[in-house]
C-alpha cells in the first residue's frame, strides 16, 4: 500500500526502500588492505573472506618460520604474499562491482566483524609469543669492522635470532652477538666453553682437552695482506675458514676459561678485539644475546643468503 502510494505520488523506488542493503565501497576496501578476508566478509562474500583470513595466518607462520632459516625461501613467500594480497584487493573490486543490493547476511554485522579483528590479531600475537620462545626474535646488524673475515665482510649486513639463556642453545662454533664490557655489541665466534684451557701456537689457537686441526686453504684468496687463510676443524666436527699470521705477543700465552663464562675469537686473529684483551674478555651466559643467522645483504650478491649456523 505504502509502496502503490509512492509510485503514485511520482516518487523514486529503489531497492534500499524495501529492505535492500549494499554495504559502502570504502570501509570494504579498508578492512581489506588491513585485514585480508575482512573487506569480502563485509560485503557479504564469508566464506571467501574466511578462507583468505586463515591463508593469511598460514603464511604469516610460513614466514615466521622461514625469517630463522632460509633467506632466499623468506624472499620468495614475501614476493608471493605480495601477489596474493594484491589479488585479494582486485578480488574485493570485482565481486562489489557486480554486488546486488539484498538483505543483510547473519555475519555483516559490526559485532562480528570486531570480533574477527580481534580473533586475526589474537591469532597473530600467539604466534609470535611461541616463535620468539622457541626460535627467537629477528634482529638485523652490520658489519662494522673486519675481525670477522673471511666469515662476514666489512658493511655486510646479517640477520640474527635473539634468544634468552643461551646455555640452552650455545654450540661451540657458534658467530654470536653479545654486549661487551663496554657496552658494545660485538660479533664473534665462540671457540672455548668453560673449563678450556686456550692457548696459540704460530699464530693458531688450540684447546687442551679437544685440540683444534687446521690445514691451510690452498688458493683461498680472503684474507688481508699478510695473513693466511686456514680451515680450522673444531672438537665437535663443525668447521670454518680463519685468517692468522704469526702473533709473538700471543705465543705459549694461556687462557682459563672460567664457569659461566666462553672464550671467543674473531675470525681474522689478528685484527680482531676479543677474548684476548681486557675489552671484551671472557664472555658470561647472559650477555649473549644471539646467534648469528645469515647474511642478507652484501655488495657481493652470491654471498646474500649464506647461513652462518
Amino acid at each position: 500500500m505504502a509502496r502503490d502510494s509512492a509510485q503514485g505520488a511520482g516518487l523514486p523506488v529503489t531497492s534500499m526502500s524495501v529492505g535492500g542493503y549494499r554495504p559502502s565501497f570504502f570501509p570494504a576496501l579498508l578492512m581489506s588492505i588491513v585485514f585480508p578476508g575482512l573487506g569480502h566478509v563485509y560485503v557479504g562474500a564469508a566464506r571467501r573472506g574466511l578462507l583468505i583470513m586463515a591463508v593469511a595466518l598460514i603464511g604469516n607462520a610460513v614466514y615466521r618460520f622461514l625469517v630463522a632459516h632460509s633467506f632466499r625461501l623468506l624472499v620468495t613467500v614475501v614476493v608471493v604474499g605480495g601477489l596474493l594480497w594484491l589479488f585479494t584487493q582486485c578480488d574485493l573490486i570485482r565481486l562489489y562491482r557486480h554486488l546486488p543490493s539484498r538483505p543483510r547476511g547473519r555475519l555483516q554485522r559490526w559485532p562480528v566483524y570486531l570480533a574477527l579483528i580481534f580473533g586475526f590479531l589474537a591469532s597473530g600475537v600467539a604466534f609470535e609469543l611461541g616463535a620468539r620462545a622457541t626460535m627467537g626474535a629477528p634482529a638485523p646488524y652490520r658489519v662494522v669492522s673486519e675481525s670477522m673475515i673471511p666469515t662476514l665482510r666489512f658493511d655486510e649486513h646479517f640477520l640474527v635470532m635473539q634468544r634468552d639463556d643461551a646455555r640452552r642453545w650455545l654450540r661451540r662454533g657458534d658467530v654470536i652477538v653479545f654486549r661487551a664490557l663496554l657496552g658494545a655489541d660485538y660479533v664473534k665466534r665462540v671457540v672455548g666453553m668453560p673449563g678450556d684451557r686456550i692457548t696459540f701456537h704460530g699464530g693458531l689457537p688450540q684447546i687442551d682437552r679437544a685440540p683444534l686441526f687446521y690445514a691451510r686453504a690452498e688458493g683461498k684468496d680472503v684474507c688481508l695482506p699478510h695473513s693466511t687463510a686456514f680451515f680450522a676443524v673444531l672438537p665437535n666436527n663443525r668447521s670454518y675458514l680463519t685468517c692468522s699470521q704469526p702473533m709473538p705477543e700471543w705465543e705459549g700465552r694461556v687462557f682459563t676459561v672460567p664457569s659461566g663464562r666462553v672464550f671467543v675469537l674473531g675470525d681474522n686473529l689478528a685484527h680482531s678485539v676479543d677474548s684476548r684483551s681486557r675489552e671484551v674478555g671472557f664472555v658470561a651466559f647472559e650477555d649473549i644475546k644471539a646467534r648469528v643467522q645469515y647474511v642478507h645483504w652484501s655488495s657481493d650478491t652470491d654471498r646474500i643468503g649464506l647461513r652462518l649456523d
